[in-house]
């Protein structure tokens, strides 16, 4: 098939300038981009960059697609966390322990929800800016 891969470091994002001239230097076709802290919260930055460099860009999460990626094939993290929440406050609402009720658990539920669905658009709204 001739394909050949080139690994590219970049542990933080002033490494991106370096990486994507590097990618277009050697005539790279496509980007994978791994899963990362930091790839994660640089995806709009990344997002950005690939299309200058004439690359198509695959992302280890949704939330790349969602901005403006070509595809992802990793898990929804936003989504795995609602359901962590979910699985976590079960317990603490049933559990029965005094002074600590089901009230008390659906509001840290609900707060807890609440935040992370903020975080969510804030993050959305930056990138359609």
């Amino acid at each position: 098939m001739g394909v050949q891969l080139q690994l590219l470091e970049a542990r933080s994002a002033k490494d991106f300038d370096r990486a994507f001239s590097a990618m277009t230097r050697e005539h790279a076709r496509a980007l994978i981009v791994l899963p990362s802290p930091t790839f994660y919260a640089e995806h709009n930055r990344i997002v950005d960059l690939a299309p200058t460099s004439r690359l198509p860009a695959i992302f280890a999460f949704k939330e790349a697609a969602d901005t403006g990626g070509l595809m992802a094939y990793g898990a929804n993290l936003s989504g795995a966390l609602l359901v962590l929440i979910a699985l976590f406050a079960d317990p603490l609402g049933l559990g029965g322990q005094s002074g600590f009720g089901w009230k008390q658990g659906l509001g840290l539920v609900i707060g807890a929800v609440v935040i992370l669905a903020g975080l969510y658009l804030r993050r959305r709204g930056k990138a359609s800016m």
